[in-house]
């Protein structure tokens, strides 16, 4: 336990520049400013083990003047006593009022209001600040104290990666305390790397056993099957995100590939509000 939280110390630090910047409001826009490619490792630390959370950039589609769409390849692992817990899927999150600041009534410094007669105090903080990168990150802290019930929320809104949170949570002493904190271990944005990738567990390079197969053969050579779903749609995509075919079918009908190049791809299998999303190598 001691090395996990000297090890989630020491990322705060590489990751967050002490030194403050001048004051910027982050808008919407610029915080989720991604493009295919870019990537994320997130630890999300709890009262007990954390878990681990790869998160790649496969599609981006503007809709409009002021909303977005990203849809995130996303590969999780959570240890626990009987071994290790992985999960795989495909995430498409829809961002509007990109225009707007991503914290309203943004104000550099802090507030305190008391209130004598309910006994509780609400403090506020907000800060501009660079990561050892040099992103942005808008930091927002938020603290709610009022016998016997404690209440701590942390966002951090880095420019051009997205939002972290972490809550503290209290009641009736520290027995009844709960926490959720969440960490970037690294990135990788515009094809530059920040931080310690070769230390994070999770990445596109590994295909996770024991899975229940739906996709076979894997690795193909010519010919690939999709099993246990009756109707589908699917898209198939390099690394990069680029799609390279589409179509639909039903269950064991063959998806002829021996035209593409070998290497790995991902196929986004689809049935109704079912995604499912694998990696395919070819041979």
């Amino acid at each position: 336990m001691f090395k996990i939280v000297k090890k989630l110390i020491l990322l705060l630090f590489v990751l967050i520049n002490i030194d403050r910047v001048n004051s910027q409001a982050l808008t919407v826009a610029e915080v989720y400013d991604l493009h295919v490619g870019d990537e994320l490792g997130i630890v999300k630390y709890r009262t007990g083990a954390p878990e681990y959370r790869f998160m790649k950039v496969m599609k981006r589609t503007e809709i409009g003047t002021d909303s977005l769409q990203l849809t995130y390849y996303v590969r999780t692992m959570v240890p626990t006593m009987q071994g290790k817990i992985f999960g795989e899927d495909t995430l498409t999150v829809s961002i509007g009022y990109l225009n707007s600041p991503f914290f309203k009534n943004y104000v550099e410094g802090d507030t305190t209001i008391e209130n004598k007669i309910w006994m509780y105090t609400i403090q506020s903080w907000d800060s501009t600040y660079s990561d050892a990168c040099g992103s942005l990150v808008n930091w927002r802290y938020y603290s709610f104290s009022g016998e016997p019930y404690h209440e701590v929320k942390e966002t951090l809104v880095y420019k051009g990666l997205g939002v972290l949170k972490r809550w503290y949570y209290s009641e009736g002493g520290p027995y009844s305390e709960q926490r959720d904190k969440e960490y970037l271990e690294y990135y990788i944005k515009d094809g530059v790397l920040c931080g310690n990738k070769k230390a994070f567990p999770l990445s596109t390079n590994q295909i996770e056993h024991g899975r229940p197969g739906i996709i076979y053969p894997n690795p193909v050579a010519g010919v690939l099957f999709i099993s246990g779903v009756p109707e589908f749609s699917f898209s198939l995509t390099n690394l990069q995100g680029l799609e390279l075919m589409t179509g639909a079918g039903t269950e064991n009908q063959a998806i002829h590939i021996e035209h593409l190049p070998a290497g790995a791809y991902f196929i986004l299998i689809s049935n109704g509000s079912t995604q499912l999303s694998y990696k395919v190598l070819i041979e």
